[in-house]
This record gives C-alpha cells, sequence and structure tokens, in this order.
C-alpha cells in the first residue's frame, strides 16, 4: 500500500473519529455529564472505551493477518486516535492541577491512565479470545 493511500485512510478515520469524539461529548454534557468525584468524567470515559476498541481491533486484525493492512490505519491509528482524547487530556490535566489542586490532578492522571491501559489489554485479550 502507498504512504499517499494509507495517509489518506489515517486521515479519513481521523476525521471520523472526532467528529464521534466531539457527538459524544455533546450528548455527555447534554445528559449532565461533567464532574465525577473531581475529574473530568467524559475524557476518562472516551480513554477508556478507545483503548478498549483498540486492544479489541488490533486483537482481531492479529488473527486475520491484517496487522499491516489499510483497516489498521483507518480503524487503529485514524478512527480511534481522532476519537480518544490524550490531547484533551493533557490540557484538562493542566486544569485540574490548576484549579483543584496536585491531589485529584494525581488521582485523574492516574485513574486515566490505569483504567485506559486495563481496557486495552482487556480489549485484546477478549479479541483474541472469540472465535470465528
Amino acid at each position: 500500500m502507498s504512504l499517499g493511500f494509507e495517509s489518506l485512510l489515517v486521515a479519513i478515520g481521523g476525521a471520523l473519529g472526532a467528529v464521534v469524539r466531539l457527538l459524544f461529548g455533546k450528548l455527555g454534557m447534554a445528559f449532565g455529564a461533567g464532574y465525577m468525584f473531581g475529574v473530568p468524567i467524559l475524557t476518562t470515559v472516551v480513554n477508556v472505551v478507545g483503548c478498549f476498541a483498540a486492544g479489541m481491533a488490533l486483537a482481531l486484525l492479529a488473527r486475520q493477518g491484517m496487522l499491516e493492512s489499510g483497516m489498521r490505519s483507518f480503524l487503529v491509528v485514524g478512527f480511534l486516535g481522532g476519537f480518544t482524547t490524550f490531547s484533551a487530556f493533557g490540557v484538562e490535566s493542566l486544569a485540574v492541577l490548576h484549579e483543584r489542586g496536585v491531589r485529584v490532578f494525581v488521582f485523574f492522571v492516574s485513574i486515566n491512565i490505569f483504567a485506559s491501559l486495563s481496557a486495552l489489554a482487556i480489549g485484546r485479550y477478549l479479541g483474541l479470545g472469540i472465535r470465528s
């Protein structure tokens, strides 16, 4: 696959993922989801869901022998890269530090990292365990 075509797949996937992230955020805010335990809950949910989906996708693509395919570029790098919010996570982490203090900041960063990496591992494990 050419670099140009792969770049196009990543760009399209990223744009779609970013739009889904925007809609997810708007929907969450419409239902009053903002802060829980002092942290921005939507960012945490998106990071965990995105990591779980990445784990599942990587496992399923590996089982199909498609890890080097355009599907990985589109879905994992593009869509899930656009959907997950680690740039927003960084911005919100600094805001939490400045607005809510070191303890809430450490809690926010820790729960995002632990939950997201755990979700990635669980998604991968479940994805590898699914039989066609």
